[in-house]
């Protein structure tokens, strides 16, 4: 999961006050090792835990990438990871995550087209 907080208005005349922090959250310390090698990861903090482990927080985006969501093994550990996660969000906060499935893959990007949904609202 990655989170972020930013203030200010990304292209208007006020970017030069534009900051953002980026958290990066991981619960397996050998993925945080890989991350924080990588160009950049000195302008991130890193955490290692998983969402019921967060700090308090109010973050404005999260983000869970890749292969996050096939860790979970039951509905109860997902439901606890996103109702962790929703708790992290400020008011109007946005969690994306995305998911792949096997039997959707068609073509260059694995997505069959007509079984695509749009967002879903927590």
């Amino acid at each position: 999961m990655r989170c972020s907080r930013s203030r200010g208005w990304p292209g208007s005349t006020t970017r030069s006050i534009l900051t953002v922090d980026v958290i990066g959250v991981d619960p397996a310390g050998a993925s945080l090792d890989v991350a924080r090698a990588k160009p950049g990861a000195e302008r991130v903090r890193w955490l290692r835990c998983d969402a019921a482990g967060l700090p308090p927080l109010q973050v404005e985006l999260a983000t869970m990438t890749g292969n996050t969501a096939q860790v979970f093994l039951t509905d109860a550990e997902w439901d606890a990871a996103l109702r962790c996660t929703h708790a992290a969000l400020r008011p109007g906060g946005r969690l994306v995550f995305e998911t792949r499935s096997r039997q959707r893959r068609r073509g260059g990007n694995g997505i069959a087209p007509a079984r695509c949904r749009g967002p879903t609202f927590l």
